[in-house]
């Protein structure tokens, strides 16, 4: 199974939901929102995170479960492929 991990900085609504592959058979998708994302209370992908340190600089209630920078350095090293938008 390809591990593919997207960053996403923007809007996700500002986003083609075609840039980003859904999970397959053969592929394994996850979505870390980081920045002004992490405002987002939608994502059209089954494994969305929200990075921890954007969300209480932000003083949210995050929509996603939240990760920390030593998860998201994790969760980069184990992915085939990571793509940032």
């Amino acid at each position: 199974v390809r591990k593919v991990l997207y960053l996403v900085g923007k809007d996700p609504s500002q986003l083609s939901p075609s840039l980003i592959q859904t999970s397959s058979p053969h592929q394994e998708t996850s979505v870390v929102l980081v920045q002004e994302a992490v405002v987002s209370s939608r994502f059209p992908a089954a494994r969305v995170y929200a990075l921890s340190e954007d969300v209480l600089s932000r003083n949210m209630t995050p929509s996603f479960p939240t990760v920390s920078y030593q998860d998201v350095l994790r969760m980069i090293l184990e992915a085939d492929a990571v793509v940032a938008l």
